[in-house]
């Protein structure tokens, strides 16, 4: 298990930050989009070992029918051979990050299937775990942005019937966070002391960039929560401000998704850069990806969302589930897309996962 002692980032280590998230910029995102194939290719991963016990993340009756005990996040980590997937498990108490590492795949691009000889190599399994919250017991929709993970924690429903009695965890008077960690080691990521509390109950999904001359901007979702059923959903928007801003985040607005707006029930949000002012959202669910572009605040401009394209993606949902863990990744102007389900695989441990590369 990694080690959850905050640490503060360097002005050296912001500098090499910014840079690796340039080098995921895009020239033509719109274009990008629609060159992602429909139709992906699948990959397991072994995961034995690394989770609390053997009902952790799989479906059955011991654990709810696994409806509270998912993964909800992911993303291929900076051009190599990892991958971070995120969760939430209230029978063990906690919002979880997991890192595997691909061996089998290396630095290559496109990863492609690893079942050519029917079973996945050995070396390509899960590598350790953070154990982000206790009471926080679900992560949602997370982003990457260079080296730096946001990942959101929930506590989740309060009401309902229990697995065997297993009770959620009391909430904090923090209702929901966003958690910021550094994964340019991606064996051994660490949180940042810098958090984003929220009082809401609810922090979906986080997408993550950086704006020059402004900072970084974090916009989490708030999905229906029953006392804002007339309000619908809401995208809330922090940024941090100055050259040496330690990604102390400061509340920057909010606005409704209007109506009008063609906006589903996403569970993933994910940013992409494509100039120094162009920018543009990616959110999904089922197996639907849709593309927003953004335009941020001004002094005498509200934020907006432009509806652009949809895209639906062929999956199998023992090797993908945009409802549970999906992320967009971008290299050499491309893009392409990775997901696993929401549960492993209880009989052998292994977790499906799919890439949708051009």
């Amino acid at each position: 298990m990694a080690s959850t002692e905050r640490i503060i980032l360097t002005t050296e280590q912001e500098r090499e930050l910014r840079d690796a998230g340039k080098a995921q910029w895009v020239d033509d995102v719109p274009g990008a989009f629609t060159d992602i194939p429909a139709e992906g290719v699948k990959l397991e991963v072994n995961t034995r070992g690394s989770f609390p016990d053997r009902p952790s993340y799989t479906k059955g009756r011991d654990n709810g029918g696994g409806n509270e005990n998912h993964f909800q996040g992911c993303q291929r980590l900076g051009g190599g051979a990892y991958l971070a997937v995120c969760g939430g498990d209230w029978r063990n108490k906690s919002s979880h990050l997991f890192v595997a590492r691909l061996g089998s795949r290396g630095r290559r691009k496109w990863w492609g299937s690893n079942l050519d000889g029917g079973d996945p190599p050995a070396k390509d399994r899960v590598v350790t775990r953070l154990d982000l919250h206790p009471r926080m017991w679900h992560a949602g929709g997370m982003d990457l942005y260079g080296d730096l993970l946001a990942v959101p924690v929930e506590c989740g429903r309060t009401k309902g019937t229990w697995p065997r009695g297993v009770k959620p965890p009391k909430c904090d008077p923090a209702r929901s966070r966003i958690y910021f960690v550094y994964v340019k080691d991606p064996a051994n990521p660490r949180v940042l002391s810098s958090v984003i509390d929220r009082r809401t109950t609810k922090s979906t999904a986080v997408a993550l960039s950086y704006v020059p001359g402004t900072g970084y901007v974090a916009a989490v979702l708030s999905a229906v929560e029953p006392t804002e059923a007339r309000r619908g959903k809401r995208i809330d928007l922090y940024r941090t401000e100055g050259i040496d801003h330690k990604l102390k985040f400061s509340r920057w607005g909010s606005f409704q998704i209007p109506k009008t707006t063609k906006f589903e029930d996403y569970q993933i949000m994910n940013s992409i850069n494509q100039t120094a002012n162009s920018h543009f959202l990616l959110c999904m669910t089922e197996k639907l990806a849709d593309l927003f572009k953004v335009t941020l605040p001004t002094d005498d401009t509200r934020p907006k969302l432009e509806f652009l394209a949809r895209r639906e993606f062929e999956l199998d949902r023992r090797y993908a589930d945009f409802k549970a863990g999906a992320g967009f990744y971008a290299h050499g102007n491309a893009l392409g897309l990775y997901a696993v389900p929401q549960w492993r695989r209880r009989t052998d441990g292994r977790l499906g996962l799919t890439e949708w590369a051009p």
